[in-house]
């Protein structure tokens, strides 16, 4: 079901994803997964544009989330709008 205007291109969308990702792979490392999905969250909130989370989000809506680390979509399930 379609939910929202996505507004990248596949190419960018391809990037954010691949980003986020390289993000959570980072993350990974940390033995406390509480603490990592924390330590993420933040960091998409310090260094994310606005758009960047929001276009990313908007994949997520729309289920467009094959590719995509599921630490990433728990930790976007938390971010607010």
């Amino acid at each position: 079901m379609w939910k929202g205007k996505i507004s990248l291109n596949i190419m960018e969308s391809n990037q954010l994803v691949k980003m986020a990702n390289q993000i959570s792979g980072f993350f990974k490392s940390y033995p406390d997964r509480d603490l990592a999905r924390s330590e993420m969250l933040t960091h998409f909130k310090k260094f994310w544009a606005p758009k960047m989370i929001k276009e990313l989000k908007l994949l997520l809506v729309n289920d467009n989330l094959s590719d995509l680390d599921a630490d990433v979509v728990e930790v976007f399930k938390l971010l607010e709008n």
